[in-house]
């Protein structure tokens, strides 16, 4: 079974898809770059070691394993959560206002 499609018709079909797939690349490349930044070392450089003044022991060691939980299993996931939170009301008001401005117009 064949469909005969106008340009017109054919046109108002792909425009959605190729706008969805634009989308689709720009998400892609923020979270390949958003991974890429959580991949690196030190995302912030805290060097929480400096503050483990023991005496080389396994007090010592129980003391750079507790900093090194409090810096990468509390700050750092609250570090994420609260940019991304910023980021999200961020766009929020901004596209609210840019809504706003598109009905009043």
């Amino acid at each position: 079974m064949l469909v005969d499609l106008s340009f017109n018709e054919a046109y108002n079909i792909l425009k959605p898809l190729v706008i969805f797939i634009f989308g689709m690349v720009i998400y892609s490349v923020f979270i390949f770059n958003f991974y890429r930044f959580l991949a690196k070392i030190d995302v912030f450089d805290l060097n929480l070691s400096k503050h483990n003044t023991t005496e080389p022991s396994v007090l010592s060691n129980v003391f750079a394993i507790l900093l090194y939980g409090l810096e990468y299993l509390i700050l750092l996931p609250a570090f994420i959560f609260f940019g991304l939170l910023r980021w999200h009301f961020y766009l929020h008001f901004y596209l609210k206002r840019s809504l706003l401005k598109l009905y009043f117009l």
